[in-house]
């Protein structure tokens, strides 16, 4: 009983941050819980029921945890609006442990599900996976007679990293209520997904070819009620307002899901079920899945890698007019990858120009990989708007990334939005006089959760892996601006980087092209300039300028420029070179020294008492 009473009081501390309103946890009707009494003081017991013999040999089965439940009477309304309205719609927050037992929340990265729910992607193993979704919504009301249905709309809420509005590993939705007073049995289920191996020897079913994810069963489910109330408001003869895209085209409020309700029956505005049982990854198909695209990306790949522009453009140009009319698809994907090369060459126009009109393309034209070339174009457009430091328009695209390829089979593309998200959160922290430590935080899991990724792809993508451990470096380093030079950084952080361009070094060195180059001598300088060796750090800098005025490429010969007017200045003001290890050496001296000042300090003041 202590070790119950123990773990409910951890769990009461999950709250909802920054929304200043009441937590509670209301897990008395999971499925995996046993309620031992029934009245205001009930002991639940998280655990299997004495009368049965325990089980060895099993996996943990997950629960969900629900950490915010609306309280009190909750009004009825009539907004119409896209956008849920926090002083207006009521939250439902969850979370998934990994057993009734378990003390914390599992690590989960949340996106959005086309069904309307919330996928959670476990970050140690991205082959697990966790469908949240609402698979009921009843009115307990008895009152059969009124006019006017009961209606609720739900939409996801996952966290936002930009904003500190939800504790890490928790998600839920937004729920909003129409017609009269009544009461509703919201209930939430829990799926859990494995996907499978290429390497799996078990002989699969004609069923098996069509997804790379196991058939999953409800493994919990929480039901909570929620009581409505409807006030009298005046009428108004304006319709529902629309909202418009930036094409100008009509969008109503289909970020909402749908569902009426008369009586105890529910009827949802889709003709699938509430909840799919099955959660699908969609692969590549038609002419992205053989061989020429690969040696057709490949090509261009290194040839943009090298700076070779000259015969890049020849040979993207003849592929573009060779399937443009022939095959959608491969037209698309050798067109973007021209934007990604004037985005190399810091020609952001061309570069937007370029990947909007992939965009429109798709729009007009049917492709087999409509949402693996969406999801491309999307955190291809953030990439640049990172550059522009317009990073509200960034943050969309790259949230557009990420939906367009909630689905999609975990690998090279999943991977590069993972990247794109730390490195946009990177130049976030770069141009902020005070970022927050999850700020960080959240850099080093997307820039860890993109190298499991892309280490899923079957080609391994190993320059990825080397791109997102050097962006990882940076990222602690935080010398991408002035701002950031000039901000003190933890040790810890700088050695944790130096860790990172040894990984570099040591394993991933070999066949490295010469922009991942000019990235890592850039890397290096900025670890040289923080361990105040100004001398090695401006010999990087030089060196890395040098490559990139060669290769023209303009973005790496700007930010090489802007160390070394940095590191002219400190030259003019030398100070003592001193190293990772002699700076680390230096904070448990001083706290070893503020220790032993403390203790004397103690045993004076009882020699005075």
């Amino acid at each position: 009983m202590d070790d119950t009473l123990s773990y409910s009081g951890a769990i009461s501390d999950i709250g909802d941050v920054g929304t200043g309103i009441q937590s509670f946890n209301y897990v008395t009707d999971s499925t995996n819980v046993n309620i031992l009494n029934v009245g205001a003081h009930s002991v639940v017991h998280y655990g299997i029921p004495e009368e049965q013999p325990p089980v060895e040999h099993e996996d943990p089965i997950p629960v969900l945890c629900i950490v915010h439940k609306p309280v009190g009477p909750i009004l009825s309304t009539r907004r119409r609006s896209r956008d849920p309205d926090p002083k207006a719609d009521c939250r439902l927050l969850v979370g998934v442990k990994h057993d009734v037992s378990s003390n914390e929340l599992m690590a989960l990265s949340f996106s959005e599900n086309l069904s309307n729910g919330i996928v959670g992607t476990d970050i140690n193993d991205p082959s697990r996976q966790y469908l949240i979704d609402l698979t009921s919504i009843s009115n307990m009301s008895t009152d059969d007679h009124c006019d006017r249905p009961s209606r609720c709309l739900y939409c996801p809420l996952v966290p936002d990293p930009s904003q500190i509005t939800l504790t890490r590993n928790v998600c839920g939705f937004w729920l909003r209520f129409f017609g009269p007073a009544t009461t509703f049995d919201v209930s939430l289920g829990l799926r859990v997904a494995k996907l499978r191996s290429d390497d799996d020897t078990l002989p699969k079913t004609p069923e098996h070819t069509t997804t790379d994810s196991e058939t999953i069963e409800l493994v919990d489910e929480v039901t909570i009620s929620i009581e409505t109330c409807s006030v009298r408001r005046r009428r108004k003869n304006n319709s529902e307002r629309e909202v418009r895209d930036e094409d100008g085209e009509v969008r109503k409020a289909t970020r909402w899901k749908d569902v009426w309700i008369r009586g105890s029956k529910e009827v949802t505005d889709s003709s699938g079920d509430l909840v799919p049982r099955v959660m699908n990854r969609t692969k590549r198909t038609g002419s992205l899945k053989t061989k020429s695209y690969g040696q057709i990306l490949g090509r261009l790949e290194m040839l943009g890698e090298e700076g070779n522009w000259a015969e890049f453009d020849y040979f993207s140009a003849h592929l573009v007019k060779t399937y443009e009319r022939k095959d959608v698809d491969l037209y698309l994907v050798v067109a973007l990858e021209q934007a990604f090369a004037e985005y190399y060459k810091r020609n952001l126009g061309a570069a937007v120009t370029i990947t909007k009109g992939a965009l429109k393309t798709l729009k007009k034209r049917p492709a087999d990989n409509t949402n693996m070339l969406a999801g491309r174009a999307y955190y291809l457009l953030s990439a640049i708007y990172q550059v522009a430091r317009k990073y509200g328009v960034a943050e969309r695209c790259m949230e557009h990334a990420q939906q367009a390829l909630s689905d999609f089979e975990i690998g090279e593309d999943t991977g590069n939005a993972c990247y794109n998200k730390g490195s946009l959160y990177t130049d976030i922290i770069a141009n902020d006089s005070c970022p927050s430590d999850r700020m960080f935080d959240e850099v080093r899991e997307s820039l860890e959760l993109a190298i499991c990724h892309w280490r899923k792809d079957p080609s391994g993508c190993v320059a990825h892996q080397r791109r997102a451990h050097t962006k990882l470096a940076s990222a602690l380093l935080v010398c991408d601006t002035q701002q950031g030079r000039a901000r003190n950084v933890n040790p810890r952080n700088v050695e944790a980087a130096r860790r990172s361009i040894e990984t570099v070094r040591k394993e991933l060195w070999q066949g490295m092209p010469k922009r991942g180059r000019c990235r890592f001598l850039l890397t290096e300088s900025d670890l040289y300039y923080r361990e105040e060796g100004f001398t090695l750090s401006q010999e990087k800098a030089h060196e890395a300028r040098n490559l990139a005025t060669q290769c023209g490429f303009k973005l790496e010969a700007e930010m090489a420029d802007q160390r070394l007017v940095h590191l002219a200045s400190c030259q003019r003001s030398p100070v003592p070179t001193r190293t990772t290890s002699q700076l680390l050496n230096g904070v448990t001296l001083a706290d070893s020294t503020m220790g032993s000042s403390m203790a004397s300090r103690d045993s004076s003041s009882e020699q005075l008492g």
